[in-house]
């Protein structure tokens, strides 16, 4: 052998129930003898230490969470019976060993060569019992065989135990309903629905107390197979919860959580099943059309439901009762409109709708307002027999009707649309209205719009008194010089026909009245801002003539300048006196003003001193002819029409001594004045002396 260093190894011991000589060192060099060692080995029995672990057998984890414990036993063959191993240590003796903290256990003596068998006495928590003893041998052909650094003999015998599992079934169903007026639901394809598992609580590896999942971790999304069933195998012990996370378009989507709970109920039992059966419902959807009572189904609406893309889903006819669509999906927007609207009710708007994840009946109602149109005057009194129009922005008709005492419903509108309110043709005595414009509101309530139609009334009057005149012939032009209206008056005032708002007129009259001027032409606006009656009154001014009475002393024919006064009558006989003028004495004449056409008697009420009084009746008559006095035509001269009256003097008593009469009158007069002078002074002196 060449010069080194070189180790010895029993290769082949000849029995295995013999010890394995224990390896040495040789070292060869220039001062080695010959022979170099010598060794006399003696086969001694084999015995070896047991290292008893614990280990899970399905991830080969040393189960460290929890102890195990074991109990040995050796094959007897004499007597062909097992028989309890016991170590000794001192005086104490052992015939269990517990696993510790890394989940091993170590038997305090070697065991003699021989078959044994390990039995598990405590199983580690969260495993199930071994499924059989585990038989060894003890010899130096154990595959376990390894040798300390003492050369002491050790042989591991591993005892692997499962820990038990779960299975999940779940078995998924969908209701159709029977009572829906539509279904969207044709075939169910169940591969559409899934769910997701999720860790409840922490859930432990009993091997080594590891975390296989955290509290509220997703462990996985599982889809159903086309039978609608899902199976999750597998599942280490814990609460889980498991919910569905998609379903079917049309269906409403499951949220309740369904605990899901392994527990380990015995030491034998590998899989635990739990089975769940759950049921989808679909959406349902109600819609009713009512009006703004919300009591009865209106009939006849025409309408739809369409998609988020303006696609149909649905269309009908409304009845006496809701109309219900199944499978509208969840959580998409939905838009109701009414197509074709109810002769008397407005086209509502459309109404958007989401469908939410519920089973119970969804209700969406649509609800037709009203629009009352009523005609009336400015005393809120219905006008009938008037025909009107709504027309649409583009001057298209909606509706027309002619008026009666109720209000008209009004049919075709649309909600928040505006429109506009013609008066197409009024009736007589009222002002045609201007168009009004007016907007349907987006509230649920009726809404009435009334259309007042104002009168104009023209009243014919005397200038003078205020009375009505009778018998003027008038007529209203409008700017283009149309005749709109013409009537000859009457006691009663008269309500103007064929007048519009806010349109000027003129107001003519084109015969006067028989003694009356004719009146100035009355241009006039016809407002819309005040609804009131608007009064135009034309006054016609009589035409009046004065009379100048002169009085004529009929001796010397001169003008009288005195008081006198002359009273104007109505009768022939004088007794029904119009009015009485004093005269102007500077002037010796008598004035009648402003006295109208007629015929009128003239008399003398007191005539001037020195003077008698006169029987004489003048007779006045003032026509269109003219002006006569005592059936004569007189001239106007100076704007009054004058005539003479004579008054003849007192007549002179003739004595014969006229002279000495008025010297007596003189003397008497200064005796009279004599007389009160010395009265004066007689009280004079009478005060001075008291």
């Amino acid at each position: 052998m060449a010069f080194g260093k070189y180790t010895v190894n029993e290769t082949y011991i000849p029995s295995p129930e013999i010890l394995k000589v224990e390896e040495f060192y040789v070292t060869i060099n220039k001062d080695s003898n010959i022979p170099i060692k010598e060794l006399v080995a003696n086969d001694s029995p084999f015995e070896a230490y047991l290292k008893l672990q614990k280990k899970d057998k399905n991830t080969g984890k040393f189960v460290t969470y929890s102890n195990a414990t074991f109990s040995l036993l050796k094959f007897n063959e004499e007597n062909d019976k097992w028989e309890k191993v016991q170590c000794k240590v001192g005086n104490q003796y052992f015939d269990k060993w517990t696993t510790n903290s890394e989940g091993i256990a170590r038997t305090e003596n070697k065991l003699e060569s021989g078959k044994y068998k390990l039995t598990e006495l405590v199983i580690p928590e969260g495993f199930i019992e071994l499924d059989e003893d585990v038989i060894f041998d003890v010899n130096n052909k154990n595959e376990t065989l390894e040798y300390d650094d003492d050369y002491d003999a050790w042989i591991t015998v591993t005892a692997e135990n499962e820990q038990p599992l779960g299975k999940l079934q779940l078995n998924k169903k969908i209701n159709l309903r029977d009572d829906a007026d539509t279904s969207l639901i044709k075939d169910i394809d169940f591969t559409q629905i899934s769910f997701e598992l999720i860790a409840k609580d922490n859930i432990i590896d009993y091997a080594d107390g590891s975390i296989i999942y955290n509290a509220n971790q997703i462990i996985g999304k599982y889809n159903l197979d086309k039978d609608g069933k899902l199976i999750i195998d597998d599942i280490p012990m814990g609460k889980y919860i498991i919910r569905e996370c998609s379903t079917i378009l049309g269906a409403v989507l499951d949220n309740k959580e369904y605990d899901v709970i392994f527990t380990k109920m015995d030491n034998s039992t590998k899989k635990y099943l739990v089975e769940l059966n759950i049921e989808n419902n679909t959406t349902l959807v109600e819609v009713s059309k009512k009006d703004i009572t919300g009591n009865d189904e209106l009939i006849g609406a025409k309408l739809k439901v369409l998609d988020e893309n303006n696609e149909i889903i649905d269309s009908w006819f409304s009845t006496n009762k809701p109309h219900k669509i199944e499978g509208l999906e969840v959580g998409k927007k939905y838009k109701l409109q009414e197509e074709i609207s109810i002769d008397s009710y407005v086209k509502a708007t459309e109404i958007e709708f989401e469908v939410k994840n519920n089973s119970e009946i969804q209700k969406v109602v649509m609800i037709d307002k009203i629009v009352e149109i009523l005609k009336v005057d400015n005393n809120g009194n219905a006008v009938e027999g008037v025909e009107l129009q709504v027309l649409d922005k583009e001057g298209n008709i909606v509706d027309s009707w002619t008026t009666t005492k109720e209000a008209h419903r009004v049919s075709g509108l649309e909600e928040g649309k505006e429109y506009i309110l013609h008066e197409n043709k009024p009736i007589q005595g009222y002002v045609k209205a201007t168009d009004e414009k007016f907007t349907v509101s987006l509230d649920k309530e009726t809404q009435e719009i009334s259309m007042i139609d104002k009168t104009v009334v023209v009243k014919k009057t005397d200038f003078v008194t205020g009375e009505e005149v009778i018998g003027a012939e008038l007529e209203i032009i409008d700017e283009q010089g149309n005749v709109i209206d013409s009537w000859t008056s009457t006691e009663e005032e008269h309500y103007v026909s064929g007048l519009e708002e806010n349109k000027k007129y003129t107001l003519i009259e084109k015969i006067s009245p028989y003694s009356y001027e004719k009146a100035e032409n009355i241009e006039f606006f016809v407002s819309s801002d005040n609804k009131e009656t608007q009064l135009i009154e034309m006054k016609d001014k009589p035409i009046l003539s004065s009379i100048k009475v002169v009085k004529i002393d009929s001796e010397t024919k001169e003008i009288i300048k005195d008081k006198f006064t002359f009273g104007l009558y109505e009768d022939f006989e004088c007794t029904k006196l119009i009015k009485e003028v004093e005269s102007n004495p500077d002037e010796g004449t008598v004035t009648f003003d402003n006295i109208r056409f007629g015929v009128f008697l003239i008399k003398e009420i007191s005539c001037p001193k020195g003077y008698t009084l006169s029987d004489e009746v003048a007779v006045v008559e003032i026509s269109d002819d003219g002006v006569f006095i005592n059936g004569t035509k007189i001239d106007k001269e100076n704007g009054f029409y004058s005539f003479e009256y004579y008054n003849k003097p007192i007549p002179t008593i003739q004595t014969g001594n006229e002279t000495n009469y008025k010297m007596l009158g003189i003397l008497a007069i200064i005796s009279l004045i004599g007389i009160i002078g010395s009265m004066i002074i007689l009280k004079r002196k009478n005060k001075k002396n008291k």
